[in-house]
C-alpha cells in the first residue's frame, strides 16, 4: 500500500535519523503507521539542533552530548585550529565580521582554515567567526593546536549558552610571531564543561523513530564502490535480518534509496535489474518498512552539464515505468555535483524546477543535499512550488572536498 504524503513531511537530521516529538502519534484508519503528520511532529518540539540531538536515542547511550559555542577572532592572514579529545559536528556557523574575500573551512570545533588575500582591503582587520557545535568527549583532556601566519593574533573562545546567559568555558590566545606555522598548544580538562544535554532533558523522547536515510545498494568496502563491482544490495535474506532489528529499536520505517544506474541518463539495466527485482520483492512484503526513493546514479562519472537537461525526464520515465511505488526522488547533491546529479548543477536550474513541479504533481518527496554556501538557492527552490515537499539532508560546507 502506498503512502499518501502530499500533506505530510519528514524531517531529516544530519545523522540520518529523524525523531518525532510532541504527543504520542495516533493512528487513524486513513493513515498507515509510517506517516508522520507535520503538526504532530512540530507540537512541543524543541527548536534547536542541539536539543533534537539530545532527545534522540544517542542520549540514552554512555556518550554524553554537549552544546558548545565557539568564537574565533583573528587579525592574521590565515589561521587554523585542530582539536583532539572531542568528537564534534557543526550545527551552524556565521562569519559575523569580515568581507566576502575570506575563505572559511570548518568541521565541528576544527577550523581547517580562515584566510584572506594578502593584498585584500581587509588585511589586519579583525575576522570574527561564530560556531555552534554538538560535541562529545573522546578523552578526559582536550588539546587545541592553534596555528597562524607570523603576524596578527588569534583568539579561540569556548562558550556555553545555559538559556539565561552565555558563559565562557575557556579562552586561548596565540600571539606567536615566529617563522612557520606559529603553532601554540593548549589543553583543557573536560570537567570544566557544562552539564551534558541529557541531564537537561526533563522528559526524554522514547517513542517511535523513523530512519530518513538508508542506501539500498552499498559498497562492501572502500575498494568496491563502482557499479561493476559485486555490491551489497537489499534482498529477502537481508530484509529478514534488518526488519527485526528495526522493530527491536522501535524504528517504524525507513527511506531507502534505490539507485537507477545510467549513462548520460540512459538506463543500464545490466546493473539495474537485480537491484530492481530484489527491492520489489522486499517492498511487497506485508512486514515491509522501506519507503523507496528513486536515486539517479551515473556509473560513468558525473554527467556533463550539457546532459543535465535530461535529469527530470529520466526520473519521470523511471517512476512511471516501474512497478515499485516510489515515494520520493533522491538523494541528489545539488551544490557539489556527484554522480546523482550533473556537472555545474544549481538548485534553480530549469530542469530542477521542472523536477520540483513534477514531484509536487505526483506526491513525490524531493531529497536534496545542499551546501551552506547555497542557502539562497535553497530558499528559492522552496518558494518555487509551495506544494513540493523537500527533505533536506547534510546542509554542510564541504568546500572543495565533496
Amino acid at each position: 500500500m502506498g503512502l499518501s504524503l502530499g500533506r505530510f513531511i519528514l524531517l531529516a537530521f544530519v545523522i540520518g535519523m529523524s525523531v518525532a516529538c510532541g504527543p504520542d502519534l495516533q493512528q487513524s484508519s486513513e493513515q498507515d503507521h509510517l506517516t508522520v503528520k507535520l503538526d504532530e511532529y512540530q507540537a512541543d518540539c524543541r527548536p534547536t539542533l542541539a536539543d533534537q540531538f539530545a532527545n534522540s536515542k544517542i542520549s540514552d547511550s554512555p556518550i554524553e552530548i554537549y552544546s558548545i559555542k565557539v568564537l574565533v577572532e583573528t587579525t592574521s592572514l590565515w589561521t587554523s585550529i585542530a582539536v583532539s579529545g572531542l568528537g564534534s559536528m557543526t550545527a551552524r556557523y556565521a562569519l559575523t565580521q569580515g568581507d566576502d574575500g575570506i575563505n572559511v573551512q570548518i568541521q565541528g570545533l576544527d577550523v581547517f582554515e580562515i584566510s584572506r588575500p594578502e593584498d585584500g582591503e581587509s588585511v589586519r582587520e579583525k575576522i570574527v567567526l561564530e560556531i555552534d557545535a554538538i560535541v562529545h568527549k573522546t578523552s578526559d583532556n582536550v588539546v587545541f593546536q592553534i596555528s597562524k601566519e607570523n603576524s596578527g593574533t588569534t583568539v579561540y573562545t569556548l562558550l556555553h549558552d545555559n538559556g539565561d546567559r552565555v558563559e565562557e568555558i575557556a579562552r586561548f590566545t596565540n600571539e606567536k610571531f615566529d617563522e612557520g606555522d606559529n603553532t601554540e598548544t593548549f589543553t583543557l580538562e573536560t570537567d570544566s564543561f557544562p552539564p551534558p544535554l541529557s541531564s537537561m532533558i526533563k522528559n526524554p523522547y522514547d517513542g517511535p523513530l523513523f530512519d530518513a536515510h538508508a542506501h539500498l545498494v552499498g559498497s562492501k568496502d572502500s575498494k568496491h564502490t563502482y557499479a561493476k563491482d559485486d555490491r551489497l544490495h537489499i534482498n529477502q535474506e537481508r530484509a529478514d535480518g534488518i526488519f527485526p532489528a528495526l522493530e527491536k529499536e522501535n524504528i517504524i520505517g525507513m527511506i531507502g534509496f534505490l539507485p537507477v544506474i545510467h549513462e548520460d541518463f540512459v538506463n543500464d539495466n545490466s546493473f539495474n535489474q537485480p537491484y530492481y527485482d530484489e527491492t520489489l520483492s522486499v517492498v511487497n512484503r506485508p512486514d515491509n518498512k522501506i519507503i523507496p526513493f528513486l536515486h539517479p546514479n551515473s556509473h560513468t562519472g558525473i554527467p556533463p552539464d550539457e546532459q543535465g537537461h535530461k535529469l527530470a525526464d529520466f526520473i519521470e520515465r523511471n517512476v512511471e515505468e516501474s512497478e515499485i511505488l516510489f515515494r520520493g526522488v533522491g538523494e541528489i547533491h545539488t551544490s557539489y555535483p556527484q554522480t546523482d546529479s550533473y556537472e555545474d548543477m544549481q538548485m534553480v536550474d530549469p530542469v530542477m524546477l521542472d523536477l520540483y513541479d513534477y514531484s509536487a504533481a505526483n506526491d513525490l518527496i524531493v531529497m536534496i543535499h545542499p551546501e551552506l554556501a547555497d542557502m539562497e538557492d535553497v530558499h528559492k527552490a522552496l518558494a518555487h512550488n509551495p506544494n513540493t515537499i523537500f527533505l533536506l539532508h547534510g546542509i554542510i560546507d564541504s568546500g572543495d572536498g565533496g
